[in-house]
């Protein structure tokens, strides 16, 4: 872009040398030289904006990157079908009658889980997970 600006300038500066500022076609040709001078300055802004896009660009890759490895990384060594595709359940509410929804996802494989019905509060939905250290314990006793 600098290249362009010195181009302009070059020319701005023979035309005052060569005193075209006089006559009709002396005027159109300054005003045509002012017109390529703020064409210049707009690409040269045009091209600061666009290695600040890049660079945004670039971090917002990077960040998708380690989103991705995030999502690909193996979070759960229980030995359970974490990684696949959640499973849909629908139940009725026994309390109020109402069909509650939620995927396999919703709960960690190493918590207790439940499930409420957001009518009445109710439980629709549990699972008590028991640690097997816990089991053998209970189980020596």
């Amino acid at each position: 872009m600098e290249e362009i600006k010195e181009q302009v300038a070059y020319l701005k500066g023979l035309a005052e040398g060569l005193n075209v500022g006089e006559g009709a076609e002396g005027k159109l040709i300054v005003k045509m030289l002012d017109v390529l001078d703020n064409i210049a300055d707009a690409l040269e802004d045009l091209d600061d904006e666009i290695e600040d896009l890049e660079e945004y660009v670039e971090a917002i890759d990077e960040d998708l990157s380690d989103l991705e490895e995030l999502l690909d990384e193996d979070e759960c060594d229980c030995g359970c079908d974490c990684e696949d595709e959640p499973e849909y359940f629908e139940v009725e509410c026994p309390s109020c009658g109402e069909t509650v929804s939620f995927t396999s996802d919703m709960f960690d494989c190493d918590d207790d889980v439940e499930i409420l019905c957001p009518n009445c509060d109710a439980v629709v939905y549990a699972v008590e997970h028991v640690d097997e250290e816990e089991e053998e314990d209970e189980d020596e006793e």
